[in-house]
C-alpha cells in the first residue's frame, strides 16, 4: 500500500499515522487472500486490539498477531466487543466471554446453536443479533452460561444491532 490517492486498500489491518497508512497482516505469506480478512475489531487498551477474522480471533499488540483460544474459536468470527473487563466474541458457534487472568481465559459461553453476527452491550443488558433471531439478556453474567429473557424475530436472520443516543435499540435483518 502506498500514499497515492485512489490506491485500493486490500485485506489486513491498517494504521493511519503521519498522513500514511501502514498495513499489518495476520499471515504475511498471503497478502490478498481471506486469511487476512478482518471482520471486526475492538481496542482493549492504548496498544492492544482484538481482531475478528475469517480464521479466528487474534490479539494484536501493535506489531504482531497472536491467536486467541485456537481450540474454541476456530473459524470465521463475526464480532468482538469489550465491556466491563470482559471480551465478548460472537461467531458461528455462539457467544463466548473471556476474562483476563494472566492471559485471556474462557469464562462462559451461550447460544451454541446460533451464528452470532453482532453484540450490543449496554447497562448490563446484552442484545445478540444471530441467524435465529435477536436475543435479549436483561441480566447477563459473563461468568455463567446465560439464557435469554426474550427472543425477538425468532428464526429470522438479524444482522446487526445498535443503540442510539436515546438508548433506543435498532436492528437490521433478513426476512423479518
Amino acid at each position: 500500500l502506498n500514499d497515492r490517492p485512489g490506491k485500493q486498500i486490500r485485506y489486513g489491518f491498517y494504521k493511519f499515522q503521519n498522513n500514511r497508512f501502514t498495513q499489518y497482516l495476520i499471515d504475511t505469506s498471503y497478502s490478498d487472500l481471506n486469511k487476512n480478512n478482518i471482520l471486526d475489531m475492538v481496542e482493549i487498551d492504548s496498544s492492544h486490539y482484538v481482531i475478528a477474522a475469517d480464521r479466528g480471533v487474534y490479539l494484536f499488540n501493535g506489531k504482531i498477531f497472536n491467536r486467541l483460544d485456537r481450540k474454541n474459536l476456530d473459524g470465521q468470527t463475526e464480532t468482538v466487543s469489550f465491556y466491563d473487563g470482559y471480551l465478548f466474541v460472537g461467531f458461528g458457534k455462539g457467544l463466548y466471554c473471556y476474562k483476563y487472568d494472566n492471559g485471556w481465559k474462557l469464562a462462559s459461553s451461550t447460544l451454541e446453536n446460533a451464528s452470532v453476527n453482532r453484540v450490543l452491550l449496554k447497562n448490563g443488558e446484552v442484545w445478540v443479533a444471530t441467524d435465529k433471531g435477536l436475543y435479549y439478556f436483561n441480566h447477563f453474567d459473563p461468568e455463567k452460561n446465560n439464557h435469554p429473557a426474550i427472543v425477538y424475530e425468532k428464526n429470522a436472520e438479524v444482522m446487526d444491532v445498535s443503540a442510539d443516543i436515546n438508548n433506543d435499540v435498532w436492528f437490521t435483518g433478513n426476512q423479518i
